[in-house]
């Protein structure tokens, strides 16, 4: 008989795949502040950061911890991208 459940070869199957890098949004400065444009319909996200000087969004956490960097989805077009290093 054969088992259509979770085995651990599947589970080892997925941690090989390789991580899809998400597009980066534009950092911009203006009056000194910060903001990044999402890749796809341009809308700005004031950017803050942290003790570490990791830069985020407040309100919206890290979406992709297997990526490396910061990681959100666009409140308007959904697309996932990644903040830039300022």
């Amino acid at each position: 008989m054969i088992s259509k459940g979770i085995s651990a070869q599947n589970i080892a199957d997925a941690q090989r795949e390789p991580v899809v890098q998400s597009p980066t949004g534009e950092f911009i400065e203006n009056n000194g502040f910060k903001f990044v444009i999402c890749p796809k319909c341009k809308t700005k996200y004031k950017v803050d950061t942290d003790e570490n000087g990791k830069p985020h969004i407040t309100g919206l956490p890290d979406v992709d911890i297997t990526e490396p960097g910061t990681q959100i989805y666009c409140l308007k077009c959904g697309t996932k991208f990644t903040i830039p290093e300022v």
